[in-house]
């Protein structure tokens, strides 16, 4: 027989996608998004010496890690999640067609010039 404990169903997995009319925000700068906010300045600068300079890559982190590499606090965090949300947006964010074009624009794609002979 199972016991009742095995039966509890599990937690959902909610994954949000950021929606494709707010597209534009995600190529603003961290440091320009943040560098009113008391507190958040700082750490805006940090993430950006580690390689987060817009707000598509730092969407995509969770509050973990924005932790980790910022040495935010929680006031600090919770500051820049209310900042966020103004604009539809969250910590841990999927933007899987954003991925593509910035990975293509890290890799020279949109630097080069079409061919128009």
């Amino acid at each position: 027989m199972v016991s009742p404990s095995a039966l509890t169903p599990l937690e959902p997995v909610v994954v949000r996608f950021v929606p494709l009319r707010k597209r534009a925000y995600l190529d603003y700068a961290v440091y320009d998004v943040f560098k009113d906010l008391p507190g958040a300045a700082k750490p805006a600068l940090k993430l950006q010496a580690k390689g987060i300079w817009l707000l598509g890559l730092l969407v995509q982190m969770s509050e973990n890690d924005v932790r980790a590499v910022a040495s935010v606090g929680d006031e600090t965090l919770e500051r820049m999640k209310r900042r966020l949300a103004v604009i539809d947006f969250g910590f841990d964010m999927r933007i899987p067609w954003w991925n593509r074009e910035y990975k293509a624009f890290c890799e020279g794609g949109y630097t080069q010039r079409p061919n128009l002979s």
